[in-house]
């Protein structure tokens, strides 16, 4: 059995691409996107939205809205797809605003009329994007690199393993 080194930097990926950037490396320009995540405590249909596979819905707008099944313990997660807003990973603003939401609750109102209810629980993730959308998986000799853009590449994960 070989050694080999698995890097996956997440959101930290684009300060490290900007350090090894100013040594002269060529590397490939990543950006930390703000991406706010919602649970919604739907009023009823509770079972239906349980039974929910996890999905992405491309709304037609400039991004699509993605989520999880109804969780008694959680409610309906929901969040924007293809969108966010550009931040520093030091920097980034946690707190949740009614800006962040709205959109959110309009693909609810348009595509799941149940999932409407009481806002439970919100979050902010931080996405890291790279300027095709794609994923990163590279490797040099014994060093493999893999970014599938922090939390967010889990939706698509492929179960591949790396080393």
């Amino acid at each position: 059995m070989s050694d080999v080194v698995v890097i996956g930097l997440g959101a930290d990926g684009s300060a490290a691409a900007a350090h090894l950037a100013r040594r002269g490396e060529r590397v490939l320009g990543l950006e930390v996107r703000r991406v706010p995540l919602f649970w919604f405590e739907p009023p009823a249909e509770h079972e239906a939205l349980a039974a929910l596979p996890v999905y992405i819905v491309d709304s037609g707008r400039a991004h699509g809205c993605y989520g999880f099944p109804y969780l008694a313990d959680q409610g309906l997660k929901v969040a924007t797809h293809g969108a966010g807003t550009r931040y520093d990973p030091d920097t980034v603003e946690r707190e949740t605003t009614a800006d962040d939401v709205a959109p959110v609750e309009r693909f609810l109102a348009d595509h799941f009329p149940a999932g409407q209810g009481a806002l439970r629980s919100t979050t902010v993730c931080m996405y890291t994007v790279t300027p095709d959308e794609h994923f990163v998986i590279d490797a040099e000799d014994r060093v493999v690199y893999a970014s599938a853009c922090s939390g967010h590449g889990f939706k698509f994960l492929s179960r591949r393993r790396f080393a």
